[in-house]
């Protein structure tokens, strides 16, 4: 039985969105690893590992979200300008170029995985249910390798 802790919180839209949680239980990761590592930050869950719901919504789905990243990293480059030119009116212009691709080497992995969150949070046509944990199916791995699906009433072997 789940603790009144479990029971009563449930986390908002927006801190599922930044913290790239599934749109439908709003727990299970869409991502596989952290934002910072380099070897795999883009490499994306394919359902849910909480409640089964399919990632994959159709194919190309998430070539908008190449544009929603754009935009964050035309912010970034605008802010790092702005710093830059307010740190001084006369600085050369290799100091520029490079806090702007400082800036944006450090802020790709979250800007890319923020983008793709949202997108799949607002046009993915996922809609939140708070039982959708509850009605997922229990799969587990036998010890002869075989996937399998328990009921309601069963328990592990």
């Amino acid at each position: 039985m789940p603790s009144p802790l479990q029971t009563t919180w449930r986390p908002n839209r927006w801190s599922a969105i930044v913290s790239c949680k599934c749109p439908k239980c709003r727990q299970g990761k869409i991502f596989r690893s952290s934002a910072y590592d380099w070897s795999g930050f883009a490499k994306a869950q394919t359902e849910c590992t909480t409640c089964g719901q399919d990632f994959r919504v159709e194919p190309g789905f998430y070539i908008g979200a190449s544009y929603l990243h754009y935009g964050f990293t035309a912010l970034v480059t605008t802010g790092a300008v702005l710093v830059d030119l307010a740190m001084g009116a006369f600085i050369p212009i290799w100091s520029l170029i490079l806090a702007v691709l400082i800036a944006n080497a450090l802020l790709f992995p979250p800007c890319y995985r923020f983008s793709r969150s949202l997108m799949l949070h607002f046009f993915g046509s996922i809609v939140y249910d708070p039982k959708a944990i509850e009605e997922a199916p229990r799969i587990f791995v036998a010890a002869d390798g075989h996937m399998q699906v328990l009921d309601g009433d069963d328990d592990l072997p």
